[in-house]
Parts: C-alpha cells; sequence; structure tokens
C-alpha cells in the first residue's frame, strides 16, 4: 500500500472512530473500503487492528456496517 493511500485510510478510519455523527462515520468507513478494495490484500491486512477496534463502537450503524 502507497504511503499515500495508507495515510488516508487512517485518516478515514480515525475519523469513523472519533467523529460524532453516524452518517459521517459511515462516510469515512466507506471511503476508507475503497481504499482498501483498490489495493494489494496483503498491504491492507496492516489495517486490520485499526477496523477490528471499530467492531467495539457503541453505535449500532457503524458495527453494522463493518459485519457487511
Amino acid at each position: 500500500m502507497s504511503g499515500a493511500s495508507r495515510e488516508r485510510a487512517l485518516s478515514l478510519l480515525a475519523a469513523a472512530r472519533g467523529h460524532g455523527d453516524p452518517a459521517v462515520r459511515i462516510s469515512s468507513l466507506q471511503q476508507a473500503g475503497e481504499i482498501l478494495l483498490s489495493v494489494d490484500p496483503s498491504s491492507a491486512s496492516e489495517l486490520f487492528p485499526y477496523l477490528a477496534d471499530l467492531h467495539s463502537s457503541p453505535d449500532v450503524i457503524v458495527r453494522r456496517y463493518l459485519a457487511e
């Protein structure tokens, strides 16, 4: 994963974790998902811990989106 893609995905995952508005959180997850789908799967695996952390989100909509 290129440095720019990695940094952008990390930024979006941080927004998904920390923003108060569920719509912004979902939008950030969608954008991060698009980045992850466009890179080599072996390099995308380095972001897995950040995705796993979102599974403990208090927002049901975020956990449901991750499950899908």
